[in-house]
């Protein structure tokens, strides 16, 4: 995988009476009630990690990275319309590197689910913008 590494992830089956190794308290809300996993998220800026915890139903979903360059800010806002067909669980938003563009998302989607192939032509229509369209399983650890 050629891309840069803006954030990593995994999935933990959550179970509420087993410790996550964190010192913090997770909502007690529907959400983390309802659903067996958890979507962990970990973010390096500079000095600093910001670590970003979403309930989810799956073991495994899809996240997206691409990166292009002068991509036109319609047909970038046309790739990100069509990602949300998906269900966006999270996005790190676009990032801007001189004429760079960076987009990196988690998708409500696994690689082995019926509406995968569609996620694959909805990016193949995209390719000619980009330099690189990654796309990465994302399961438990």
């Amino acid at each position: 995988m050629e891309q840069e590494e803006f954030s990593k992830a995994y999935i933990k089956r959550f179970d509420r009476f087993l410790p996550l190794n964190l010192l913090i308290d997770l909502p007690k809300d529907k959400d983390f009630k309802e659903n067996p996993f958890l979507l962990i998220i970990q973010s390096n800026i500079r000095n600093f990690t910001r670590l970003t915890i979403y309930p989810v139903k799956k073991e495994t979903i899809v996240k997206i990275f691409l990166k292009g360059i002068n991509i036109k800010s319609k047909e970038l806002q046309e790739f990100i319309k069509d990602l949300q067909k998906f269900e966006i669980i999270h996005t790190s938003g676009l990032i801007l590197k001189g004429y760079e563009v960076i987009y990196e998302c988690y998708l409500n989607l696994s690689l082995i689910d019926d509406r995968y192939k569609d996620l694959i032509t909805v990016l193949d229509k995209f390719k000619n913008i980009s330099k690189v369209i990654d796309i990465e399983g994302i399961s438990t650890k």
